[in-house]
C-alpha cells in the first residue's frame, strides 16, 4: 500500500499523505488463546509469557508513538514489535 493517496477535484489533483504511525487498538492475545502452527499451546508459566504480562505495554506504546509523525512517512511498527529484538 502506498504511503499516500491521490485526491481528485475538478481542477487539481492533491496528494494526501497517510499517517506514519497508525495506532491500532488490538487486544493482546492471552497465552492460552495464542494459535501455534502445530496445534500446541503456550504455557502461561513460560518465561516469555510471564515477562510479557509484567510489562506495561500501553505506557511504552504511548511514549513511543509521540516520536513519529502522524502526517506522512512509511508506517512504523508497534512498540511491542519494535522491541522484540531486545531480549533475543
Amino acid at each position: 500500500m502506498p504511503d499516500f493517496q491521490l485526491k481528485y477535484t475538478k481542477n487539481e489533483v492533491s496528494i494526501i499523505a497517510r499517517p506514519m504511525y497508525r495506532k491500532v487498538g488490538q487486544p493482546d492475545t492471552a497465552p492460552e488463546n495464542f494459535e501455534l502452527p502445530f496445534n500446541g499451546q503456550l504455557s502461561p508459566e513460560n518465561r516469555s509469557c510471564v515477562m510479557a504480562s509484567l510489562i506495561p505495554w500501553q505506557k511504552f506504546e504511548d511514549e513511543y508513538a509521540i516520536n513519529f509523525s502522524t502526517e506522512r512517512g512509511a508506517p512504523a511498527l508497534s512498540f511491542r514489535m519494535a522491541s522484540l529484538g531486545i531480549n533475543y
